[in-house]
């Protein structure tokens, strides 16, 4: 799978380098509830996407390494975005 042939709602496993690390910051959910978030622009021969990272899994990736990533994308004001979600999963490739 390629980031360019991604659609709004569906699952992924996909193979991609860490272009950019963006600080970590808390937000508070419509719950009322506040929750560390950070994103980060991933990309790979055919484009980029943001990847949300929530909780435990803020500052484990690095730029300019390569990733395989489990996750699932939605839009969210207008642009595509991927999270590893709760059943996803992050393995760095060697």
């Amino acid at each position: 799978m390629k980031i360019e042939n991604m659609e709004n709602g569906n699952g992924y496993k996909i193979e991609v380098e860490v272009a950019e690390v963006m600080e970590a910051r808390e937000i508070i959910k419509k719950t009322g509830e506040k929750i560390q978030m950070q994103e980060v622009l991933l990309e790979d021969d055919t484009g980029s996407i943001l990847f949300t990272l929530w909780g435990k899994d803020i500052n484990t990736l690095k730029e300019n390494e390569k990733y395989l990533i489990d996750g699932f994308v939605k839009e969210y004001n207008g642009n595509m975005k991927m999270s590893k979600g709760k059943y996803g999963s992050i393995k760095k490739v060697e």
